[in-house]
């Protein structure tokens, strides 16, 4: 499985290496926005998952979603995010899921399965 994983906190970018390596996922790992519409539009929106921080420099994750969805076939979006707040703008920009950021992994890993029900993966 393939993940584009936007991430602008080092510690977290570290931490969500961590994961989808342990998981057996392959992903990209980019530091805002800008990056996420770049990596899309260059493998043409083939990922099976978006994990969109919402909070990051140049673009947030709401921006980059709406030219995501505007631009590129359909892949599945979670907001991911610290800040509740952002919650109803994620779902509106397009994206399918929310996820706080302080959440066990396990519920990380659980949101990754529910949303990409359709590929087959050995987790």
């Amino acid at each position: 499985m393939k993940i584009l994983i936007a991430e602008d906190e080092p510690v977290l970018q570290i931490i969500n290496q961590e994961l989808m390596e342990s998981w057996g996922f392959s992903y990209d790992l980019v530091h805002n926005g800008v990056q996420a519409i770049d990596y899309a539009l260059k493998n043409k929106g083939n990922y099976q998952l978006g994990i969109m921080d919402i909070e990051m420099p140049i673009m947030n994750g709401i921006e980059a979603t709406l030219i995501i969805r505007a631009h590129l076939p359909y892949f599945p979006i979670l907001a991911y995010s610290s800040s509740i707040n952002y919650r109803k703008a994620c779902f509106d920009a397009g994206m399918d899921e929310f996820l706080d950021k302080c959440c066990h992994p396990d519920m990380l890993l659980n949101k990754i399965r529910q949303l990409t029900l359709n590929y087959e993966y050995a987790v």
